[in-house]
């Protein structure tokens, strides 16, 4: 026979809390649904080329200037290049973003490629863009203007030569003077014809040219700088 008393209940042993809360887990994790949510790591994100912003719409104006012809086209494809760099889109037309080879990127090229053609047609005069062909591909149609416009204006090269030679101090100041010779210098290097060369070469170019301007600005110079000048 068992008494039955006030009799304190024994403390569940270590063992048996484990067990009791590993079972209670269980049960608890047999009556919950786990989900897959789905992950968007083929989907390009911020600093990837294929990524465009909200902000970035076809009707957007990148630069200022509008090609109208041989007359402005180097000044305008530096232009034009540099909003693509800032855009991280320059690879659309220089050939380097080449069609994706996945399937699930090719809508995302395709967007950035037209959203590159669309900002080209909107820096384009509306006769130059009226002789522009129908493709779609930001980067033939890029090449196209470029065969089409890209060419020496000799013509304006003689002009521009032909205004630096008769830059002269006069009443203006050292200031004004150098800052006339500047844009002239600014408007020759836009018309000349790119060169493309090893690093080094390039700035032995550089060397060269910057010494010329200089003599070009001590010449200009009025008298009362003749023994500065010399």
């Amino acid at each position: 026979m068992v008494a039955l008393g006030n009799t304190q209940s024994r403390p569940a042993s270590p063992t048996q809390d484990s067990e009791m809360l590993q079972g209670s887990e269980l049960n608890h994790a047999s009556q919950q649904t786990f989900h897959i949510i789905p992950t968007n790591k083929n989907k390009p994100e911020p600093g990837d080329v294929l990524y465009d912003p909200l902000l970035d719409r076809p009707e957007l104006v990148l630069i200022k200037q509008t090609l109208t012809g041989v007359e402005n086209y180097a000044q305008w494809a530096r232009d034009f290049r540099r909003a693509l760099i800032v855009k991280d889109k320059i690879g659309f037309i220089d050939g380097t973003i080449l069609i994706p080879s996945k399937p699930n990127l090719m809508c995302f090229w395709t967007r950035c490629n037209t959203l590159v053609r669309a900002w080209i047609s909107n820096s384009v005069f509306v006769e130059v863009a009226a002789g522009l062909p129908p493709t779609e591909d930001a980067g033939e149609l890029w090449a196209y203007i470029k065969d089409m416009y890209d060419t020496l204006d000799l013509t304006k090269i003689y002009t521009i030569r032909q205004n630096l030679a008769g830059i002269r101090q006069g009443n203006q100041s050292m200031t004004s003077y150098f800052n006339q010779l500047s844009a002239a210098w600014n408007e020759l290097d836009a018309v000349k014809e790119l060169i493309v060369a090893l690093l080094e070469t390039l700035r032995q170019i550089q060397r060269v040219k910057d010494r010329e301007r200089l003599t070009r600005f001590l010449m200009g110079l009025n008298e009362g700088f003749v023994a500065f000048s010399t």
